[in-house]
């Protein structure tokens, strides 16, 4: 299940807008408004701190990295404890492992990043709206203070992923919560630098 939570962050924080924008909306906050924001974040750069909890170890895990966002191309390298990357370049998804392992596949190949992976480009796109054919969608706060949480609707996805919340201000993801299995959760929080 880490590999799959690990798939997963990269995923969210490619089709989710990892990188800061700064914006103002006149009148009502809601997905429209979110999405249009989280559609115009700038390729670049991010620092992220991610723990993990997993039910089989005795404490989480802090792993800190950086993302790297550049068009269809997205890069996730953790630095420290230990090194590993994952890139997403268009539909071709390499892992290598801090064990020196190589994984090579496509992600039309997976049922559940798959799916992530086009529910979640509706936000790129700034159709957020587009989310609720594949997730139970609640957004919750206001532009300065917002948390996007999507419950999949398939039971079998849902197995996997009982839910995940982004959070942010404005067109900045500052948290992103996935929950897996057995109560196993990966929370990441991105450093983003001011412009």
């Amino acid at each position: 299940m880490i590999f799959g939570l690990k798939i997963l962050c990269l995923v969210l924080l490619f089709f989710g807008g990892a990188s800061p924008l700064h914006a103002d909306w006149p009148g009502a906050w809601g997905l429209t408004q979110l999405g249009e924001a989280l559609a115009e974040a700038p390729e670049g750069r991010v620092a992220f701190t991610e723990t993990r909890t997993v039910s089989y170890l005795d404490a989480p895990i802090t792993l800190s990295g950086y993302v790297l966002r550049q068009g269809d191309r997205i890069e996730k390298h953790i630095v420290s404890p230990m090194q590993e990357s994952i890139v997403i370049d268009g539909t071709t998804v390499q892992v290598d492992t801090a064990e020196g392992e190589h994984h090579r596949f496509d992600i039309n190949d997976h049922g559940l990043i798959k799916g992530l992976a086009m529910a979640l480009k509706a936000t790129l796109t700034g159709d957020l709206n587009g989310l609720d054919n594949q997730f139970d969608v609640t957004l919750s706060g206001a532009d300065s203070g917002w948390q996007l949480h999507l419950v999949p609707l398939d039971d079998s996805v849902r197995k996997s992923l009982p839910g995940l919340t982004l959070a942010g201000a404005e067109g900045i993801v500052e948290t992103i919560e996935i929950e897996g299995e057995n109560g196993d959760t990966s929370i990441m929080t991105l450093q983003h630098s001011v412009p």
